[in-house]
């Protein structure tokens, strides 16, 4: 009988024991997965920020490249009148040369 109450007494510390054990990992537990979902949502959260900052990039671009296009019109049209401008000029002094050649 002793060695009964003995066994069981060393039954209930392994008990006591193991129950220790699982009350103090059931928290590390608890901390690991909030851990991990807090990781998973900031992982989330840089992927929206690259995609972000990847939009912000491709828009700032595209306005470059609008802007560009305007001064390459507006040069463009410049160019026409100074064309314009020249093409009179040449045919004032045809005319001019004409006259003088035809006075002689």
């Amino acid at each position: 009988m002793h060695q009964e109450l003995l066994r069981l007494s060393r039954r209930i510390e392994d008990i006591k024991d193991q129950n220790s054990k699982e009350s103090t990992s059931y928290p590390s537990r608890v901390a690991i997965r909030w851990l991990q979902e807090t990781v998973e949502g900031l992982r989330h959260e840089m992927k929206e920020m690259a995609s972000t900052l990847n939009t912000n990039a491709t828009l700032a671009e595209k306005q470059r490249i609008m802007t560009n296009f305007a001064l390459l019109r507006s040069d463009i049209v410049a160019l026409g009148h100074r064309m314009d401008s020249g093409r009179e000029l040449i045919e004032k002094e045809i005319l001019l040369l004409l006259n003088n050649f035809v006075k002689m």
